[in-house]
C-alpha cells in the first residue's frame, strides 16, 4: 500500500541519506532502515524491487519516555539538500497538519481537542501564530459557513466502482475599516517572511485537504459556484466584489488520488477534475460525464441553480452583517475639488479634494440622498469649528456623504 510512502519520498527529497527507526506497540525491539538517494535511484531503475541495509536494537530510555504508548517511528535526514529555518519549518507543518495539532470543529465542549503533540526544537506547534491557516482562521468573520457535502460516484459501465467524497466549507474575510481582511493576512504573511507571493486578485481561494492533511500546491482559484455572473447593474457588481472575499476549504476522503508526493490531488483522475467543476460546467471533457456528484446541503440535495442561489444569498447576508466598508458608497463618487464650504463642514483649509456620496450601506441599512434623519438628544456633532452636543431632537435631510478613513480625504 501507499502507507509510509509518502515519508519515504520526503526525506530523499530533503536529503541524500535517512535512517528510519520504527517500534510497534507489541514489539520489544526498534527496527531500523537506512536508506540511501543514489541506491535507490540506481536500483529502483533496474528491478520492481530493491534491498536495503537495517537492523535490530533495543530501544533507548529516550524513546521509551518520549513513547509511554510503546510505540513511534522517527526518521533522521543527512546530507541535507537545503537549509531549512526553524520559524518557516513551524509554520509549514502546522499549516500540513492543523486538524491534527488542534481541532476546534464539531467539538461540543470549550476547549480545543489536541490529537497529535507537534513539537519542533521544543517548541509546541498549538501555541504559534506564525502559520498562513492559524492567521485565516484569525481574520474569518463569526457568521455562520457556507457548508457542502459532495458525494462522487463513477457512473462508467467500463470502469471500476469507486466512490468518494469532499466536504467543502467557505468562509467569509469581511472588510473591516475599509481593509480587506485577506490583504491583512497576506501582510502578516509578509511579516513572517512565510514566502506567500500573491496579492488579493491571485491569492489562492481554494486550498485541500486530504485525509486531514493540507496538500500544499493545491492552491487552487475560486470553484466555479463560487464565481459570479457577468450581470451589470449595482447589485451585480457587488456581489463580484464580495464573491473575492471568500475562501473555500476542501477537505477530500481516500477516494481521492493524490500525486506521488502528496502535494496535490493528481489532476487528471477523474474525481479532481468533477471536484473542479463539479456543478455542470465542464461540458467537454468525456472524463467528467462520467462522475455522478450529488452536492448535499444539510439533508437536502441542490440543483446548480439552487447552489448558486443559496450561495449568493449566503454571500448577501455575510455582507450586510460583517462588512464594514469605509472606503466607499453603493454608487460610484463624485470628486469635489476645493469646496467653498470648508468651514461648515469642518473640513480643514489645506484639503483640496474630497469624495462624496449619494447612498451608503452599513451593517444591512441604507441611506439614501433626500433621507430625513433624526438625531436624538446628547449626540455629538460638529458644527464649523465647534462640537455641539443636542438636548433635544435634531431634524435634516441627508445631502451627500462623505465617507470617513480614506488616505488623503477628510475624515467625515
Amino acid at each position: 500500500g501507499m502507507f509510509g510512502y509518502g515519508g519515504t519520498i520526503a526525506s530523499m527529497h530533503l536529503g541524500r541519506t535517512a535512517i528510519v527507526s520504527s517500534k510497534t506497540k507489541e514489539s520489544r525491539k526498534v527496527f531500523t532502515l537506512h536508506l540511501s538517494r543514489e541506491a535507490l535511484l540506481e536500483k529502483s531503475s533496474s528491478k520492481l524491487s530493491w534491498k536495503t541495509a537495517g537492523g535490530v536494537r533495543d530501544p533507548s530510555e529516550e524513546e521509551l519516555a518520549l513513547s509511554p504508548h510503546r510505540s513511534f517511528t522517527q526518521v533522521e535526514i543527512h546530507g541535507l539538500n537545503r537549509h531549512l529555518e526553524p520559524a518557516k519549518l513551524r509554520g509549514f507543518l502546522k499549516d500540513i497538519y492543523f486538524p491534527y495539532i488542534q481541532y476546534d470543529e464539531d467539538n461540543g465542549s470549550a476547549s480545543t481537542r489536541r490529537p497529535v503533540q507537534f513539537e519542533v526544537n521544543g517548541v509546541d506547534l498549538a501555541e504559534i501564530q506564525e502559520s498562513e491557516v492559524t492567521l485565516t482562521n484569525l481574520h474569518s468573520s463569526n457568521g455562520p459557513d457556507f457548508d457542502l457535502h459532495l458525494k462522487f460516484a463513477c457512473t462508467s459501465t467500463n470502469a471500476a466502482s469507486r466512490q468518494a467524497h469532499a466536504r467543502i466549507k467557505c468562509v467569509y474575510f469581511p472588510i473591516v475599516k475599509g481593509k480587506e481582511s485577506i490583504d491583512s493576512i497576506l501582510e502578516k504573511l509578509s511579516e513572517n517572511a512565510l514566502g506567500v507571493k500573491e496579492n488579493f486578485d491571485n491569492f489562492s481561494r481554494v486550498s485541500v485537504r486530504r485525509l486531514g492533511r493540507l496538500l500544499p500546491d493545491a492552491r487552487w482559484g475560486s470553484l466555479p459556484f463560487m464565481e459570479p455572473k457577468q450581470n451589470k447593474g449595482q447589485k451585480a457588481e457587488l456581489l463580484k466584489r464580495c464573491c473575492k472575499r471568500v475562501k473555500c476549504f476542501v477537505e477530500t476522503d481516500a477516494g481521492f488520488n493524490p500525486t506521488l508526493s502528496k502535494t496535490d490531488l493528481a489532476q487528471h483522475d477523474v474525481f479532481t477534475k468533477a471536484l473542479r467543476c463539479f456543478d455542470g460546467s465542464c461540458h467537454n471533457d468525456s472524463s467528467v460525464e462520467e462522475v455522478s456528484v450529488d452536492a448535499r446541503k444539510g439533508e437536502r440535495s441542490l440543483n446548480r441553480t439552487q447552489l448558486e442561489k443559496q450561495y449568493h444569498d449566503w454571500i448577501n447576508n455575510m455582507h450586510a452583517k460583517y462588512d464594514v466598508e469605509m472606503d466607499g458608497g453603493d454608487d460610484e463618487h463624485t470628486v469635489i475639488i476645493n469646496p467653498s464650504n470648508k468651514e461648515r463642514l469642518g473640513i480643514s483649509k489645506d484639503v483640496e479634494v474630497i469624495r462624496v456620496h449619494t447612498s451608503v450601506s452599513r451593517k444591512g441599512k441604507t441611506w439614501r440622498r433626500g433621507d430625513h434623519l433624526k438625531i436624538q438628544p446628547r449626540v455629538v456633532a460638529r458644527m464649523k469649528n465647534n462640537f455641539y452636543s443636542s438636548k433635544s431632537n435634531f431634524y435634516g435631510t441627508l445631502e451627500y456623504v462623505v465617507v470617513e478613513g480614506l488616505r488623503g480625504d477628510i475624515c467625515g
